[in-house]
């Protein structure tokens, strides 16, 4: 089972909650540590699974911004939450991103299978194709929603990637793609041949001007949604501390 294959929260990390109040998230949800070993599912409502498998991105993250992620997180207090919140570790590189993308699939599949939500923390936009496919073993119809200042539907590059994976979706056989959105597109990276695409599939878009004009135009997209990525270029630049990142996200 792939989800053998998580590696423990560092101790780092968990040495920076000393301080932390009780109330907050970091000491009220159970973490797959070194000490503890890995949390008990049962009654488990949400997972939080950190990854770094960039080979196949434009913009890489790190296990170091997993860390401070999670320093960050676990240092938020919980809202008035009746469940119960685990955060299984990350998920190591394969040999190659085909291996990640294997495990990635075999996680999804089995966290739904115990109905857990999960929630997947770094890595590459083109990680989103693993999780789709974990829909297919099930043969179920996939609502997809993509926070991004481009649709990543580029025919150029043979290899699936952060900027093509949704080009290989659609040409999946058998296909359980029900729909796609795009929320914040920026038309100014946006080929005309990709919007003609998109309204000959039947898809939606949402520019990024009319969701900064009324954000609540997301709200039934989102709330339709089987799987949601958000793609760190779809935030301003100074959030991101990155050059692909767009003025005012």
């Amino acid at each position: 089972m792939s989800l053998e294959s998580l590696v423990p929260v560092s101790e780092e990390v968990l040495s920076t909650m000393v301080l932390h109040p009780k109330q907050a998230l970091g000491k009220n949800i159970e973490i797959h540590t070194e000490n503890q070993g890995f949390p008990d599912l049962n009654d488990c409502s949400i997972a939080i699974i950190g990854l770094s498998e960039y080979r196949n991105a434009f913009f890489p993250t790190t296990v170091y911004q997993l860390e401070n992620f999670r320093k960050s997180f676990y240092r938020l207090f919980p809202g008035n939450w009746n469940f119960k919140i685990c955060d299984l570790g990350n998920l190591p590189n394969g040999e190659a991103p085909e291996d990640t993308y294997f495990a990635l699939k075999e996680i999804c599949l089995h966290l739904r299978q115990l109905n857990i939500v999960s929630i997947f923390v770094g890595g590459s936009h083109d990680l989103i194709f693993p999780m789709y496919q974990s829909y297919q073993v099930s043969k179920q119809l996939v609502n997809l929603v993509s926070v991004d200042n481009q649709f990543d539907f580029s025919q150029e590059e043979e290899l699936i990637s952060g900027r093509s994976y949704m080009s290989r979706i659609i040409m999946e056989q058998p296909n359980f793609l029900y729909n796609y959105t795009n929320l914040g597109y920026q038309s100014f990276y946006i080929a005309q041949e990709e919007l003609d695409l998109i309204e000959k599939l039947h898809f939606d878009s949402l520019r990024l001007g009319s969701l900064l004009d009324d954000v609540s135009l997301s709200e039934p997209f989102l709330r339709d949604a089987d799987i949601t990525g958000l793609d760190m270029k779809s935030l301003s630049w100074q959030a991101v501390n990155h050059p692909s990142g767009a003025p005012n996200g």
